[in-house]
């Protein structure tokens, strides 16, 4: 009777563990929510950044940097930044918004063309070059530019023959050929070829 008393003892020893065991795993599971929630509520935001090297890598972003409130920072959360250009027209008019004259953009272009202009064919001719805000400019050429709708921008049109490399080697071919500078960086925002 000494055995089973031992026995049973130790049976109820061993249940109250298990007890014990699963109602603690029952609460840290009920505890992961809260601690993911508590952890969304203090994201690290990450964005993807164009590197000099021409690729994409994601990176911390820069602390303070602002997010739709309510939600977490992550780069599909941020506020946006409007793309900033590849370098192209040097301002010659620092501190004033256009930072350039028309006769910049003419000397830019004429020394390098519109990069789709076809080689066989005599090169494009500008037609105009026109300070528009980005609103403008996306409602002219049925894209957006990415800058606020307010942003000045510079349109430079030219004729000519155009060429464009499509899927599955396809070539589109266009007589519009159009640049879209910021007017107050001089970088080049856009490139396209219209029938």
């Amino acid at each position: 009777m000494h055995r089973t008393y031992l026995y049973v003892s130790a049976l109820l020893v061993l249940l109250a563990i298990t007890i014990t065991v699963v109602g603690a795993q029952r609460d840290s599971s009920a505890a992961k929510p809260e601690a993911v929630t508590e952890t969304a509520a203090r994201p690290t935001a990450v964005v993807s950044r164009k590197q000099p090297d021409g690729q994409r890598r994601s990176v911390p972003a820069a602390p303070g940097t602002p997010t739709i409130p309510g939600t977490p920072a992550t780069s599909s959360t941020r506020v946006p930044t409007p793309p900033q250009g590849i370098p192209a027209i040097k301002p010659t008019l620092p501190g004033s918004i256009p930072a350039f004259t028309t006769a910049d953009v003419l000397a830019f272009v004429t020394a390098y063309p519109h990069p789709d202009r076809d080689p066989s064919k005599p090169p494009p001719v500008v037609t105009s070059a026109e300070f528009l805000t980005s609103s403008e400019v996306s409602a002219r050429l049925n894209v957006s530019t990415g800058q606020p709708p307010g942003a000045l921008l510079c349109l430079v049109t030219s004729q000519g023959s155009f060429r464009v490399a499509g899927p599955a080697g396809a070539i589109r071919t266009g007589t519009v050929g159009y640049q879209v500078f910021d007017a107050s960086t001089g970088n080049l925002l856009l490139e396209g070829v219209g029938p």
